[in-house]
């Protein structure tokens, strides 16, 4: 892994009702504890400096990583999101056959589908994110839009709020191909941000 390879180290969490373990996935819900409940496991490890955390979210995973973002309570000090959903208003336009699994997951999506769509998309709130964000999109990603992260890049510029958009050519959702210039791009977000020890 890439990321160890650099000197990280690499700590993530599941998502609820997979592999076995208690719970549900509300796809943004009350399944962000899980990954706040990471940072007092961090604090335990001796050999992870806890000055220097940094949060990277994939595609549905962007939607926990914007929330943790939005409530900043957690000493993160720099951010990369990659093929992220910010937008589920568009992104269920855009791939109506995946209401049923939002149906399914989320809850109120039938008595107040606004509200639960609003909480889990960051264009609708990124006055609020205060963390320093790398985005970074496929340019001919067919599942979550690129157009998404050009609009919450915008959102960001409006704010003036520290971030960097970084679309990839002729990459898709799963961003096959740019590999490199996504792990260069990452490491170097993560080092310009990072707490130096003197």
């Amino acid at each position: 892994y890439p990321f160890v390879v650099a000197g990280y180290v690499v700590i993530a969490s599941q998502y609820r009702g997979n592999d076995g373990s208690e719970g549900r996935d509300e796809i943004g819900g009350a399944d962000i504890n899980d990954v706040i409940a990471l940072f007092p496991v961090i604090k335990e490890l001796s050999y992870v400096d806890s000055n220097n955390i940094s949060m990277i979210g994939f595609s549905r995973g962007a939607i926990d990583t914007y929330r943790v973002l939005q409530k900043n309570i957690l000493p993160i000090r720099a951010c990369a999101v990659m093929s992220g959903l910010s937008d589920l208003f568009s992104f269920e336009l855009l791939q109506p056959q995946l209401t049923p699994l939002l149906e399914y997951f989320m809850p109120n999506y039938h008595t107040d589908k606004a509200k639960e769509f609003t909480k889990r998309s960051a264009i609708c709130w990124a006055q609020d994110i205060t963390v320093p964000l790398l985005i970074i999109h496929g340019e001919i990603d067919d599942m979550v839009s690129v157009n998404t992260s050009k609009c919450l890049a915008d959102a960001l510029t409006q704010h003036h709020k520290e971030h960097k958009l970084v679309i990839c050519p002729n990459a898709d959702h799963s961003l096959d191909g740019c590999e490199k210039l996504v792990e260069e791009e990452i490491t170097s977000w993560f080092q310009k941000y990072s707490f130096k020890h003197f």
